[in-house]
């Protein structure tokens, strides 16, 4: 979801802006509806600034979820329905096609269990791969959807987009270390075997206090590449 940061950088307004425009009795409805008029506004006054061609209904959205974590009315990470998630995305070297073949070689090693087969699919800008699956840590055994979108804008470098969606708590997401960028390198497939000091990284969903709703650098994962920002 949108942060302070992401919406001041997409729409041009900063966070003590909005803090100003919007009003804490408000729902979200109407908070989004305000920040919407907003937006419109500000385009109409602009029309060739930062928020052509954006998606205002979107970030009209951003905003809302933005100001209802500041005033502490919502959990980050909490979506508009309720339930949770968490999203990260990073640029590895290599062609898209490479990189989604050999994340769907080093996937079957993820600390999951799965609701099935993984759904894979791919269109001319886009590879994605979709499975629900469940976490051993999951204190209800609720399980939740796990994406991973993979596209290449820039020639040799492709981003990877991971998203969970529809968990029942605040996600803990334990740390991920930058390895070698041999693990998604087209020229040398993630090992099959684990690595012996391989430590579980599966997202412990039993916290009830949420640490974060991104995944950050820290510990390890079997073969996983060393990535750089977009």
């Amino acid at each position: 979801m949108a942060t302070w940061d992401t919406v001041a950088r997409s729409t041009g307004i900063q966070g003590e802006e909005w803090v100003r425009l919007l009003d804490p009795a408000h729902n979200h409805a109407q908070l989004a509806d305000a920040a919407l008029s907003h937006l419109r506004a500000t385009l109409a006054a602009q029309p060739d600034g930062v928020l052509k061609g954006k998606n205002l209904e979107w970030w009209a959205q951003g905003v809302a979820v933005s100001f209802e974590q500041h005033i502490g009315r919502r959990v980050p990470g909490k979506r508009c329905d309720g339930s949770f998630g968490a999203n990260a995305s990073k640029t590895v070297p290599g062609a898209q096609a490479d990189i989604a073949a050999a994340w769907a070689e080093f996937a079957p090693q993820l600390p999951l269990i799965l609701d099935g087969e993984p759904r894979i699919s791919e269109t001319a800008k886009w590879n994605y791969w979709r499975v629900t699956a469940t976490s051993p840590t999951a204190p209800d055994g609720s399980s939740a959807s796990v994406s991973m979108n993979i596209q290449s804008r820039t020639p040799g470098k492709t981003t990877v987009a991971a998203e969970v969606k529809g968990l029942t708590s605040p996600p803990r997401i334990p740390p991920i270390t930058r390895r070698s960028s041999s693990g998604l390198s087209p020229t040398s497939r993630p090992s099959s075997r684990r690595a012996k000091t391989h430590r579980d990284t599966t997202p412990d969903y039993s916290s009830s206090s949420p640490k974060s709703s991104t995944i950050s650098a820290g510990d390890s994962v079997p073969a996983m590449p060393e990535i750089s920002d977009a």
